[in-house]
């Protein structure tokens, strides 16, 4: 466990805050928590620990929707509460109970609203959206995808990235396709094509949102370093040779 990190991003509506967490595994009795406010002058704050082992859930990254951080296991789903800086578990769906080895699933925002996705593979991906109530959370099955409709050979890799402006769910099918589904009609089709899905097997699609956060603006003190090396072997022995505090001369790891 020793090094494994899991960590968040999100904003907090009330106070217009801008938030990190990380979470340090250093044995298999949990993690070490630690937030930082973006301008706050504090650095990180250890706020404690938590028991569930993170690390594993998309890559250690947790998914940010309306003041909560969210992370997915097979069993539950793990939330860390923005503003009051606490965690707890929500229930998943109960055809989660069910997954076999090769099933995908994970955690998506589509409009604002945190969604599940569960992804049998060769057969169907269902996508839930967790309805919010003053007493209780509850999931919703949005919309049901048969990959009969999808075109191609080979394993099928539906994944949701984003909403679009007229309903329509974007899906990334085979690490470089894209398709759009429409719930109201269940009618998928193909909208890019242009990408080997050899080329893009080592990169993962996600949702561009416009925004204008600054870090100047939160009073984040704050340094720009445009680093292009050569070989990684280069950066890393120099870099080990600089003191944090130390201007890096990057020009040397340019790209000739």
């Amino acid at each position: 466990m020793h090094g494994q990190t899991t960590c968040g991003f999100g904003y907090v509506r009330s106070t217009n805050e801008y938030k990190v967490i990380r979470i340090h595994y250093i044995d298999y009795e949990g993690g070490e928590v630690e937030v930082y406010t973006l301008g706050s002058g504090c650095g990180w704050r250890a706020i404690g620990r938590v028991s569930d082992v993170l690390s594993g859930s998309s890559g250690g990254r947790g998914t940010y929707a309306n003041d909560v951080i969210y992370w997915i296991l097979s069993s539950k789903v793990v939330a860390f509460d923005l503003v009051h800086e606490e965690f707890r578990s929500l229930c998943v769906p109960c055809c989660m109970h069910n997954l076999r080895y090769q099933d995908r699933f994970g955690l998506v925002v589509l409009g604002r609203h945190l969604c599940l996705y569960i992804d049998d593979i060769k057969v169907r991906v269902k996508i839930w959206s967790l309805m919010e109530s003053t007493d209780s959370e509850t999931w919703r099955m949005e919309c049901d995808i048969d990959y009969k409709s999808v075109r191609g050979s080979g394993a099928r890799k539906l994944q949701p990235i984003l909403l679009g402006k007229n309903g329509g769910i974007v899906l990334l099918f085979a690490a470089s396709v894209l398709y759009s589904y429409d719930p109201k009609t269940t009618y998928l089709k193909m909208i890019s094509n242009k990408a080997s899905a050899d080329y893009f097997k080592h990169v993962e699609a996600a949702a561009h949102i416009n925004m204008f956060a600054s870090l100047e603006a939160t009073g984040e003190n704050s340094k720009k370093y445009t680093v292009r090396p050569r070989r990684w072997d280069d950066v890393i022995e120099e870099l080990d040779r600089v003191s944090l505090e130390e201007e890096v001369d990057t020009t040397r790891f340019r790209l000739k």
